[in-house]
């Protein structure tokens, strides 16, 4: 069978969708912590098999993957709140080398990995972001550090004979299909409210399709002990908010956040969120990154799968403006 962890998120439910799409596909095992509260388009999935469990939990967790032959290890947590730093250190850390234990001790026959190009670091003359590992280049968030420490608990699971394979995405657009308060599909959501100021950076982006396609034929292949960042194009905030106001058939915003803005900006989103209790959406951290231009080199990815097609990102910002007003009922 094929065990899959974060089955609900905006790369796990595109997985899935994948994943059970495919002919002659082995059964597949999806890992929530309440499978009651699973989306209903997930739930329909006729292949996949929702097993109530954490990847916290040990002993659930060796249970659920026995018998498993591929896992792919996509449940990560992200907040932007204080409060939740020692969950994120659990989830993304602890529960991470759980995983790679119980995959160990199951006799899986083959892993993959969801980190985050967030883990590789931000490099301080602006080149390009690489698969290349240095310690020394700047992570400002706190997920970032917890990311790359789970990514380590996979390296030491290959150096202990797991078959396993890493993949650091980038900016991933798309949706789960039912929610567009988190993560990236949250910039579809805030840009049809109105979006008055464009942060001055940029990174790379790419379509969350072509991440489920790409861990596919990286789960197929016999790569083992990689990583690979997935990209499709490099883009500024200001071009990517500026398409999606475009097909909302809204006014783009033309006034950058200059370092004063931000700097109230973080303030007022810290004193929104201490009185509402609600995590920050935007932090000085996330403020500092988004003001920087992070290029990512997709060479590696495209060097092994020379014949993927990426999806044109106006393509994709097209499709999911459309999915975000199917879903919530709105018209332009």
């Amino acid at each position: 069978m094929i065990f899959v962890t974060g089955g609900t998120g905006l790369i796990g439910a595109n997985l899935l969708a994948l994943l059970n799409a495919q002919p002659n596909s082995l059964p597949i095992v999806a890992l929530a912590r309440d499978p009651k509260k699973v989306p209903g388009h997930l739930l329909q999935l006729s292949n996949v098999k929702w097993v109530e469990g954490d990847i916290l939990d040990t002993e659930c967790l060796f249970n659920a993957m026995r018998g498993a032959k591929q896992v792919y290890h996509v449940g990560a947590f992200v907040s932007l709140a204080r409060r939740d730093r020692p969950q994120m250190f659990q989830i993304n850390v602890t529960g991470t080398a759980n995983v790679v234990n119980a995959a160990l001790e199951n006799g899986v026959e083959r892993m993959l990995h969801v980190s985050s190009i967030a883990a590789l670091g931000i490099p301080k003359d602006g080149n390009q972001i690489t698969e290349a590992f240095d310690g020394d280049l700047e992570r400002p968030t706190w997920y970032a550090h917890t990311k790359l420490q789970g990514e380590l608990e996979v390296w030491r699971g290959i150096a202990e004979g797991l078959n396993a394979v890493i993949v650091n995405p980038c900016m991933v657009l798309g949706s789960n299909g039912s929610d567009f308060d988190r993560s990236s599909p949250l910039l579809f959501r805030q840009t049809w409210e109105g979006v008055p100021f464009y942060p001055k950076g940029g990174t790379g982006f790419i379509d969350v399709r072509d991440v489920a396609n790409l861990m596919l034929l990286l789960m197929q292949s016999t790569i083992v002990g990689e990583r690979y960042i997935l990209s499709a194009e490099n883009l500024s905030y200001r071009h990517i908010l500026s398409l999606i106001a475009q097909v909302y058939g809204k006014k783009p915003s033309n006034r950058p956040l200059t370092p004063l803005l931000e700097q109230l900006a973080w303030r007022a989103e810290g004193i929104k969120s201490f009185l509402t209790g609600r995590a920050p959406t935007l932090t000085r951290e996330t403020l500092a990154t988004t003001s920087k231009n992070r290029p990512c080199d997709n060479s590696k990815i495209k060097a092994a799968f020379p014949a993927f097609n990426f999806t044109p990102i106006n393509e994709t910002i097209e499709r999911v403006c459309n999915e975000f007003l199917t879903i919530n009922k709105l018209k332009i």
